[in-house]
């Protein structure tokens, strides 16, 4: 997902994680999945630069959180 670089990235970014959580049936890990998006995200808007991207991916046993920004 590409966010804005922007104070609602983070609030974007949670709602997908809950979408995309529910859609995979890993419900169960919405809590984890939100706060550690959240973190990566607002990281990535503060001390990075744009494009803001989340990427999640299911993995055997749990879900993989990942951000990443333009810079170096």
């Amino acid at each position: 997902m590409a966010l804005a670089n922007d104070v609602d990235a983070a609030s974007r970014a949670r709602r997908f994680v809950v979408d995309a959580l529910a859609d995979w049936d890993l419900a169960d890990l919405t809590d984890d999945a939100i706060l550690a998006a959240s973190e990566l995200v607002t990281n990535a808007v503060l001390h990075g630069g744009p494009p803001v991207e989340l990427r999640l991916l299911p993995v055997p046993g749990g879900v993989r959180v990942e951000a990443r920004d333009g810079s170096r």
